[in-house]
């Protein structure tokens, strides 16, 4: 399923990466000690990219195929924050969220009697929306808990330090009073609530306090930097 949404994911216009050997393999560095380090592990492997597009947004499909926005590079203030994203993301993965979500999509479609296969219609609509920004599964309450719990623990565990996470959800914030239009894709799918930060909050000061952990890194803005030359900002 996951080759396939990708396939045609790829293959739309709209879509274009930035295939930029730094800026993937920062991102693969990252992306790799998140993995590495996630309490949950697949036995797929996981696939990193990144996608020339102004909103602030990460997303993963099923099977590990994770892309990062260039929005969300440009957006984030530190290395932690965009590690929260990631850590995030894969978290989701680990933890089979695609597979429940995309299992109950699969019953629907079947009831309404849609043959669900390689050329289902389905494959086609959801990487429209996923290319719009609109998601392709939307995540329960729980589930995007999870991932957040999940996520904090890995950014621990990889020696970031997991208040990235919550002060990403602070500067949607700031962003969406100034930019709505930037953040549109990722708050339908992530709402960031005040009750959400608490949450993560509550998860941060329940874990050992450690001087080691990492916010911020000289690298992360020469790769943001980057970015923005290559895209033109």
């Amino acid at each position: 399923m996951g080759l396939t949404l990708v396939g045609e994911l790829e293959g739309g216009e709209d879509f274009v990466l930035l295939s930029d050997p730094e800026v993937d393999a920062y991102i693969n560095e990252v992306a790799g000690r998140i993995i590495q380090a996630s309490p949950l592990q697949r036995s797929f492997p996981f696939t990193f990219k990144v996608v020339v597009n102004d909103q602030v947004n990460a997303f993963a499909l099923p099977g590990g195929f994770c892309y990062v926005q260039t929005g969300l590079i440009t957006a984030a203030e530190t290395e932690s924050e965009l590690v929260g994203v990631i850590a995030h993301e894969v978290s989701h993965v680990t933890c089979g969220h695609h597979r429940r979500a995309l299992a109950n999509q699969v019953l629907i479609q079947t009831a309404e009697g849609i043959v669900f296969n390689e050329e289902s219609p389905f494959i086609a609509v959801a990487a429209a929306r996923i290319a719009s920004g609109l998601g392709m599964l939307r995540f329960s309450r729980t589930q995007e808990s999870e991932a957040d719990r999940v996520a904090v623990e890995a950014m621990l565990r990889a020696g970031w330090n997991p208040r990235g996470l919550r002060d990403f959800f602070e500067t949607l914030h700031e962003i969406e009073g100034r930019e709505p239009g930037r953040i549109e894709g990722l708050l339908s799918t992530h709402p960031a609530t005040t009750q959400r930060i608490a949450e993560i909050d509550a998860m941060i000061e329940s874990a050992a306090s450690r001087s080691d952990l990492i916010s911020d890194t000289p690298q992360f803005h020469f790769v943001q930097a980057r970015v923005e030359s290559l895209i033109g900002q």
